[in-house]
């Protein structure tokens, strides 16, 4: 794959680009291509490095908003379905259409 998007060294130079132009989800994407090809201290750092820039951005938070929503929808839901009147809504779409 590396070979297709012109080496290991191009490769770092853009992923080093991305996290200077705040593009932190594709240095992290360039990382892990790079990473998979060989195990890299510089390519460590400069993923944690994506990582840390990235959990303070609104699209992380939004994330982290959207799984805590998740998971806040699963505990209701549990509690829900311990209620004895509780008819799912697959049922209860079988039944009233």
């Amino acid at each position: 794959m590396l070979d297709l998007i012109g080496g290991k060294t191009k490769t770092f130079e853009a992923a080093k680009k991305a996290l200077k132009e705040k593009e932190y989800q594709w240095c992290l994407e360039l990382c892990d291509l790079l990473l998979a090809a060989e195990p890299d201290s510089k390519v460590l750092q400069l993923k944690a490095a994506a990582l840390e820039k990235r959990q303070n951005t609104k699209q992380a938070q939004m994330g982290a908003i959207i799984i805590w929503n998740a998971q806040k929808n699963c505990s209701v839901q549990t509690e829900i379905s311990k209620d004895k009147n509780y008819i799912s809504p697959f049922k209860f779409i079988e039944k009233h259409y």
